[in-house]
């Protein structure tokens, strides 16, 4: 990325490749290097379009898939070693061409939800994704190909007097839906104390299992009896979808007690079997 920084100051700034020196970015001005920085992403999304198009493709294709039908599933495991520390059970109840509907399970979480995920959400995502890759290296380290996305994401959280440095990785199959990263994911968590020396580190594994599950014969969502009266969406903020920064979160952050979820079932949400 600095490289290609260089190249693009060259031409935007016209100096000559005769010059015998060449200044650095850090002393450019504020406007030379957003113009450096545009450049820079105009670029980059030219060359990652084709993968990013094809990661669309193919993730849309799980609103078609035989694996997403009814009462198949996953579940996710995320382990510190051989301890499980966090179970998701991800369970379809409903598979349209145009929405999936998931009642989810996890044991960390308030109780049980129903989520709606959208092919409209899952395009916008994917589009979020290949923005952060190509705007924000300073915060995401990104790569593609033909089958898989991978994103670091570095990023410190204190614990006074202490403070803990992280490095998730996201490793996301381009066969699934998008929102997946919250399933698939890698985590080394150092912490470090006031004098900046590392005490303890703690890797993070987690594994992501098909599964078959049975609702039974009862296909009423709104039936408080069995299922947990919570209908929510993954929300999107002014700058998009963006993965979590919190302790004990993974992924892109669902608030069960935030506006995202409510506890009607909306009347625009077609759950009925």
């Amino acid at each position: 990325m600095k490289k290609l920084l260089v190249l693009s100051a060259l031409l935007v700034l016209g100096l000559s490749c005769k010059q015998e020196e060449i200044q650095s970015y850090d002393d450019l001005t504020p406007g030379e290097q957003a113009a450096i920085n545009a450049a820079g992403r105009l670029q980059c999304l030219s060359k990652v379009a084709a993968s990013y198009n094809e990661f669309k493709s193919k993730s849309n294709e799980a609103f078609n898939n035989s694996a997403f039908n009814r009462e198949d599933g996953f579940e996710f495991v995320l382990k510190n070693g051989t301890t499980a520390e966090r179970t998701v059970q991800i369970k379809v109840w409903k598979q349209t061409a145009t929405e999936i509907f998931f009642y989810i399970s996890d044991d960390q979480a308030s109780g049980d939800y129903f989520l709606r995920w959208q092919k409209t959400d899952n395009e916008q995502m994917i589009d979020d994704l290949k923005d952060a890759h190509c705007t924000r290296p300073e915060i995401y380290t990104s790569s593609i190909n033909s089958s898989v996305l991978s994103m670091k994401y570095e990023y410190t959280l204190q614990k006074a007097p202490d403070y803990e440095e992280y490095i998730d990785t996201y490793t996301m199959a381009l066969s699934q839906p998008a929102f997946f990263a919250n399933y698939k994911i890698g985590r080394t968590k150092k912490l470090f104390n006031d004098d900046d020396e590392l005490q303890t580190t703690t890797t993070y594994t987690s594994t992501l299992t098909a599964k078959s599950y049975d609702f039974g014969t009862n296909d009423n969502p709104e039936d408080n009896s069995q299922y947990n009266q919570l209908f929510c969406t993954i929300p999107r903020g002014g700058s998009g979808y963006r993965f979590a920064n919190e302790r004990n979160v993974e992924g892109f952050k669902i608030n069960l007690s935030g506006a995202e979820c409510v506890t009607t079932k909306p009347a625009a949400w077609d759950m009925s079997i």
